[in-house]
């Protein structure tokens, strides 16, 4: 009986691990970097190459991925809400967005 639960324990964490690089993936892969689809439209080139540098943005494919699975159980804090990194971009591209549905539709 406890073999059943060993095997069906490791079962299910190679299913986690398998979709948690399918989300990942596709984050990765999508058209845009990272960095631009983080921080939207409005945000300048200096941005977008200063966030891709904090974010380790060239490091290969699976150091990305293990950065990213740390950030995502909670064991590494997460670049863009930590503010010890210096980056203030959080929810900055979404500023003039949320300004102009202000305008088309004032409370």
């Amino acid at each position: 009986m406890a073999n059943f639960f060993l095997k069906r324990l490791a079962m299910m964490v190679v299913t986690m691990l398998c979709a948690s690089f399918l989300v990942f993936a596709v984050c990765e892969f999508t058209p845009g970097s990272v960095a631009r689809k983080s921080l939207g439209p409005f945000a300048t080139q200096q941005q977008v190459d200063l966030l891709s540098q904090k974010l380790k943005a060239n490091d290969p494919l699976l150091v990305r991925y293990g950065r990213w699975l740390g950030v995502l159980v909670g064991a590494i804090p997460d670049p863009l809400q930590d503010p010890t990194t210096g980056l203030n971009f959080q929810g900055s591209a979404r500023r003039p967005v949320l300004r102009q549905l202000r305008l088309l539709h004032p409370e």
